[in-house]
């Protein structure tokens, strides 16, 4: 296994925790790595963790060296997911669901700046990956929730 898929296995099954406020400990916050992301690169990881204090689920940015945390990314998991690193790891793309209709967004890391990468007009986006050549690989569709009553079943 290489080590940077060996870090990511470790990440993805150990509780972690996060010092965003240095030595004071003020911005301290347990987090659990959900479908931990490396870079390219392999130097940083992207990964889900609740912020405690917040009491909402955030992004944030690992270094893979040592494991500290090198900065939160303004993605909002509650209407926004997936954040993957762009292939060349100056952004991160996700997923954002207005009115049940979820659309791929890119990020810049650098300037905060966001651009729209699809424009569907319907259905879902259940999962997704990026290729090294850079391909945006998605799973795509739609929710049924029927309720059925069975009487008198033996």
């Amino acid at each position: 296994m290489s080590t940077k898929a060996s870090l990511l296995t470790h990440l993805a099954s150990v509780n972690c925790l996060v010092d965003e406020g240095g030595e004071s400990g003020a911005g301290r916050v347990d987090w659990v790595a959900i479908d931990p992301s490396a870079g390219s690169r392999g130097d940083r990881i992207l990964v889900q963790y609740f912020d405690d204090k917040a009491s909402q689920w955030k992004v944030g940015i690992l270094s893979a060296a040592d494991g500290k945390f090198l900065q939160t990314v303004d993605v909002t998991l509650t209407t926004q997911g997936f954040p993957l690193f762009t292939p060349d790891d100056k952004g991160v793309i996700y997923s954002e669901t207005h009115n049940s209709v979820a659309n791929f967004w890119k990020l810049s890391l650098d300037s905060g700046a966001r651009a729209p990468l699809t424009s569907f007009t319907s259905e879902q986006i259940f999962n997704a990956a990026i290729t090294q050549e850079g391909t945006l690989v998605m799973a795509r569709g739609h929710h049924n929730s029927d309720a059925i009553l069975i009487r008198n079943f033996h």
